[in-house]
């Protein structure tokens, strides 16, 4: 039961796609529900298009997914080690944490601080392999398969001991990184390992039924509230009494009764009432809530983006969704690239105010 829970939350990885390319074709191998299905088409890079050698590669293979009708939510490239750094050692007198350590220092010494690397250990020549890509292209790739809708899970090249038959053996290989997880994976330093879209919409759903409990009970609270001070009011024997008594009654049921108001609004369906529903509905993997205040006057989201575009990105889909004065306050880039930033939203009619 439990391991059907963790995997409700991991990423899809019923069919995965590994691709190679050769300079004249490039070669697809689908593995899906344990079949597998190879395909190639033939391709040449257009040295005077203005758009780069990935992005015309990444559009093509946009283009053929979407003709065979696959998937493209867990892709696998393989790259001709050429185009990254990449070195093998013996490491018979190592230990693990000596490989990974060492493979890093490597890494930072050849492609620089900001790197992608990964490394595997072939136990029958005892030796590691070790690739490496600067962030910057590894972001190259990232962008142009995110630009034709298809996300790219893995970026590897053969290890130097792995001796492929043909391009559909290097294509497969990558399928296989994708579905194992494992390594070698430039990608395999950051790609999360579960679906945030669905964690972050599930703990969104639990807040709402949480909060919808709550309402109920205040709602009860404020009924038996009014009872009472129904009561009380009847059972005052002076006028002196009846003064003091009426005036704290009033503020009393004044401020219940905005309680009322705003209960009602949080429970109303109605479209730019039901905040939470909102902010779980346009949840997005790429862009991450860090605080959430409301009150009758501003709604405030604190969030991380990938980069400047997701934030944009998640600022248009609140002005969709009815909320939408929504402003960013502030934004800044933190030490890993990302962006911090401050939403917020003025409400027209605070929460509460009676309608006109």
């Amino acid at each position: 039961m439990l391991e059907k829970f963790i995997n409700f939350f991991r990423p899809d990885l019923s069919e995965v796609l590994g691709i190679s390319f050769d300079g004249a074709k490039i070669y697809f191998v689908r593995i899906a529900d344990g079949e597998e299905e190879k395909f190639e088409v033939n391709f040449k890079i257009d040295a005077f298009e203005k758009v780069s050698k990935t992005e015309q590669l990444a559009e093509k293979i946009s283009v053929v997914c979407s003709s065979q009708g696959w998937k493209t939510s867990a892709i696998g490239f393989c790259l001709d080690p050429e185009e990254i750094k990449t070195c093998s050692d013996d490491v018979r007198k190592m230990t693990s944490e000596n490989i990974f350590k060492s493979a890093k220092t490597w890494a930072i010494a050849h492609v620089g601080e900001k790197s992608f690397f990964d490394f595997i250990v072939t136990p029958e020549t005892e030796e590691v392999w070790v690739e490496a890509i600067s962030k910057d292209d590894a972001e190259k790739y990232i962008s142009a398969w995110e630009k034709n809708s298809m996300t790219l899970r893995a970026l590897t090249a053969l290890p130097k001991n792995f001796q492929p038959e043909d391009e559909y053996s290097k294509a497969k290989f990558v399928a296989q990184v994708v579905r194992s997880q494992k390594s070698p994976n430039l990608f395999n330093s950051f790609l999360p390992r579960f679906n945030f879209i669905k964690i972050s919409a599930t703990v969104f759903a639990a807040f709402f039924i949480v909060l919808s409990a709550i309402s109920f009970d205040l709602w009860q609270d404020y009924s038996t509230a009014e009872e009472n001070l129904t009561d009380s009011r009847e059972n005052l024997n002076t006028q002196s009494e009846l003064t003091v008594t009426k005036k704290i009654v009033q503020k009393e049921i004044a401020e219940t009764k905005k309680m009322t108001k705003i209960l009602a609004e949080i429970d109303e369906p109605a479209a730019g009432r039901n905040i939470l529903l909102k902010l779980g509905l346009i949840a997005d993997g790429k862009t991450r809530l860090t605080k959430i205040f409301c009150d009758e006057k501003i709604l405030s989201i604190e969030g991380i983006s990938e980069n400047p575009e997701e934030m944009g990105n998640y600022l248009s889909r609140l002005k969709k969704s009815g909320l939408s004065n929504a402003r960013i306050e502030n934004s800044s880039e933190n030490d890993d690239g990302e962006i911090e930033f401050k939403i917020t939203v003025k409400f027209e009619k605070q929460i509460g105010e009676p309608a006109n």
